[in-house]
């Protein structure tokens, strides 16, 4: 970004909006990973459970991958 005294690079522009995407996704997910936790107590179906199961095991590892894809990013670089 070209400009005056409080403008930033274009480089900080996309990783900062990459940084708000990765933060959306898992605002998103933690609320569904969290019905899908309470639905399952209630599934009676030994089929649906283990769809459910896989489910939530999927939504899990994506949520854990998300954070540390965040940590990563709030992580500053070693300087040489």
């Amino acid at each position: 970004m070209v400009g005056g005294e409080h403008s930033i690079s274009r480089v900080t522009a996309v990783a900062w909006g990459r940084q708000m995407a990765i933060e959306q996704e898992a605002i998103w997910l933690r609320p569904r990973v969290i019905q899908m936790r309470a639905l399952l107590r209630r599934v009676k179906d030994t089929r649906v459970e283990a769809v459910l199961r896989e489910l939530i095991a999927d939504a899990e590892a994506r949520l854990e991958s998300l954070d540390q894809q965040a940590r990563d990013r709030r992580t500053p670089c070693p300087s040489p």
